[in-house]
């Protein structure tokens, strides 16, 4: 993520979640607006009592590559160096519990791309955000 700061407030950044909500990915045109996107993503998961990503990828790199991305802008550091060298041409889908940090993988048949945060919490912000783009915290 850039150095420039962007602030936002849970609300603002709940609102922006839900505009990136749909099956058909909203292209990010900017610099600015993908960093506004990136603080929103990590300010609603920090605010998470527990929280799942859901990656729907072309093949099992780009789908460990973008889980990657994700998890090290949210501050684990996971490696799946092992998991992303299998070769994997099929699409796939990976869910991953930040809590446990485990993750499932299937054959993943539709054609959406891009990555779904499920957020679990006792306030009432509590839900699922995305499609957001595969590479949007890109290492």
């Amino acid at each position: 993520m850039s150095d420039q700061v962007v602030e936002l407030s849970l609300t603002e950044a709940i609102a922006l979640l839900k505009e990136y909500s749909c099956t058909e990915q909203k292209p990010i045109k900017t610099e600015p607006e993908k960093h506004r996107l990136q603080t929103a993503i990590l300010r609603v998961a920090q605010c998470c009592e527990t929280k799942n990503l859901g990656i729907c990828a072309d093949n099992a790199n780009q789908g460990f590559a973008s889980l990657e991305g994700y998890l090290r802008a949210m501050g684990f550091t996971p490696d799946f160096s092992t998991e992303a060298s299998q070769p994997n041409d099929e699409p796939v889908y990976l869910k991953y519990n930040c809590e446990k940090q485990t993750y499932y993988q299937s054959f993943y048949p539709e054609n959406y791309r891009g990555v779904l945060l499920s957020c679990i919490s006792e306030e009432e912000f509590g839900g699922t955000y995305g499609h957001f783009p595969l590479d949007l915290f890109e290492i």
